[in-house]
């Protein structure tokens, strides 16, 4: 059995997870729940669990978080198993951000993956809100430069205005690194950036949740 939830809205994707996780495990008390992350990610562990099978259960879950934005060999695993996880006895779960449609298309091949794309309504023109993002982001290393509270919240507004356009966080967050290269942030504040876009992508926490906690510090 699969599952693919993907979208921009990946707050939404992680509790739809949660959800059918949590209904799981109160028909399987011992199921087992096996969250695959990009850093370690091992194909003979995954295949190995798989092949497994527990004294007082018969189904795992397994959750693929963020893989398809790793390596191509962590690509290529996924996307080749895809037919693999549907028959499978076990409950596999891929969630994405914004995913490549490419990829989107491989899953759909096969009628009988659950698939979920979640994403958050856009209210400006593409053009509009690349404009926007770039104003925003300057205005984000000038507000960490200064104290006030008062400046630091009405950027956030800004930032929470593009999110809501539908934005990915991953392109937001390019933009983002690359001016505070250019415009003097300090290496603390690199360095936070850096940890937040790793915690997204390994699943341990939300990009827009972290920027925003960083922005209004």
């Amino acid at each position: 059995m699969l599952y693919v939830f993907h979208g921009t809205d990946e707050q939404k994707s992680r509790d739809q997870v949660d959800t059918i996780v949590d209904s799981l495990k109160q028909r399987r008390e011992y199921a087992q729940v096996f969250n695959i992350y990009v850093d370690t990610f091992s194909p003979e562990n995954i295949q190995g669990i798989q092949s497994s099978s527990g004294l007082f259960f018969d189904k795992h879950v397994f959750i693929y978080r963020g893989l398809l934005k790793g390596l191509k060999d962590v690509k290529t695993f996924i996307l080749e198993n895809i037919e693999t996880f549907v028959a499978s006895p076990h409950v596999h779960i891929i969630i994405e951000g914004a995913m490549d449609e490419s990829h989107i298309k491989q899953i759909k091949k096969y009628d009988e993956v659950k698939i979920k794309e979640n994403a958050l309504r856009s209210f400006a023109p593409v053009a509009d809100i690349s404009k926007k993002m770039f104003d925003t982001v300057s205005n984000i290393v000038a507000s960490k430069k200064q104290k006030s509270i008062d400046k630091k919240i009405q950027v956030w507004k800004q930032v929470d205005e593009i999110r809501m356009a539908g934005t990915a966080p991953e392109e937001f967050f390019g933009i983002l690194w690359w001016a505070g290269k250019q415009k003097g942030l300090s290496q603390e504040d690199m360095k936070t950036i850096l940890d937040i876009y790793h915690d997204d992508h390994n699943g341990e926490g939300s990009m827009w949740e972290g920027l925003e906690a960083w922005v209004l510090r």
